[in-house]
């Protein structure tokens, strides 16, 4: 039989697995919110840069220089969607990982908790 004992010696090691798997989801979604952002960013800038101006009062647009911008924001997108999807594709197993490791850990609180009572029922029983 385990003892109470025995489970509470368990019980940091789970608690460790289940603040790891707890902070690799939150890197993943604080890596998610900054590209999130960065594509924000991305998109006013490019709105910024095709507002309606004459292209005579412009020398950026008459030397072509908003052309090479454009190109570049539209790759940075790609690259940004691309991370995103990377974190997309990461972050079921990520979630899975962290139900897993609460449901052990809530597993082993709540053995600790009935191997207590029954510890306790056998000592009262003992007693008389």
């Amino acid at each position: 039989m385990t003892s109470a004992k025995d489970l509470k010696q368990i019980s940091p090691l789970l608690e460790a697995v289940h603040k790891a798997e707890e902070a690799k989801l939150a890197r993943i979604t604080k890596a998610e919110i900054r590209l999130r952002a960065q594509l924000e960013e991305l998109q006013k800038a490019r709105q910024l840069s095709v507002q309606d101006r004459p292209v005579e009062s412009d020398a950026a647009r008459r030397a072509g220089a908003d052309v090479v911008w454009q190109t570049w924001i539209d790759q940075r997108r790609a690259e940004i969607n691309f991370e995103l999807a990377q974190l997309a594709a990461k972050k079921p197993a990520a979630i899975a990982a962290l139900k897993l490791a609460f449901g052990r850990k809530d597993a082993i609180r709540q053995m600790t908790k009935r191997v207590k009572r029954d510890e306790l029922l056998r000592n009262k029983r003992r007693s008389y």
